[in-house]
């Protein structure tokens, strides 16, 4: 693999957690953390080995002279160290007095997962609070239909009581006044009809000098010859 040399600036999370390779293309560990001397120069690279090589896991302090840094593709750093597998299995360990660079990474990601995981609480406390008030706006409104119906209905229930007997009077008045032009209408026709047929006959009686049966008879005659144009009209019309 071709590597680019380092660069004069390179960041310290550009080597932070990336692997570490020997001579002979093995992967040895990753990067870890790096170690400053007093007048601040970078002195070791910590260098976490032991699944890579077959040993317990542990902490190396790798002289960072000792490694080569080039970049490849999309700048991601190539580090060789002129290590043996052998000589890191019985390398001594790095005491650190404080927590590493990796124990920093990992308090971060388990003090950002603790915030995801409030913060999803939260915002489910919330999405079930608004729910339950949607819910609760819901039935008040229903509630609240449901009275407006109730009163709409009993509203009319009262106008149609009220009302009622008014209406039957005023039917009644109808059927009496329709009732009253029919008689009229009736009497009149009636009485038409009885001019007309009687006229003659009253004439007549006048001068041969009728009895009263005889004038009762024709009279009788004329209201049936009356109902029966009054019968004859209703029909036409």
């Amino acid at each position: 693999m071709s590597a680019v040399p380092m660069r004069d600036d390179v960041l310290v999370s550009t080597l932070i957690r990336q692997p570490v390779v020997n001579q002979a293309g093995e992967k040895i560990g990753d990067v870890d953390d790096l170690i400053l001397d007093k007048q601040g120069h970078v002195s070791a690279a910590l260098v976490e080995v032991g699944r890579f090589i077959g040993a317990q896991e542990k902490l190396v302090a790798v002289p960072f002279s000792s490694l080569t840094i080039g970049f490849v593709a999309a700048g991601r750093p190539h580090i060789v160290a002129e290590l043996s597998r052998p000589y890191l299995a019985e390398a001594p360990e790095f005491k650190v007095s404080g927590p590493s660079s990796l124990d920093h990474l990992k308090d971060n990601a388990a003090a950002l997962r603790a915030k995801a995981a409030e913060k999803a609480s939260e915002l489910r406390h919330r999405a079930a609070d608004a729910v339950s008030k949607a819910a609760e706006i819901a039935v008040d409104k229903a509630s609240d239909l449901g009275h407006k119906a109730t009163d709409a209905a009993s509203g009319v229930r009262k106008r149609i009581t009220h009302s009622g007997p008014d209406l039957i009077q005023r039917a009644a008045e109808k059927f009496s006044e329709v009732g009253h032009k029919i008689t009229d209408k009736t009497s009149s026709l009636i009485q038409k009809a009885s001019e007309h047929s009687l006229a003659p006959k009253f004439k007549h009686d006048e001068i041969g000098g009728k009895t009263r049966a005889e004038r009762r008879e024709q009279e009788a005659a004329a209201r049936t010859v009356a109902q029966g144009f009054f019968e004859h009209e209703q029909r036409r019309s």
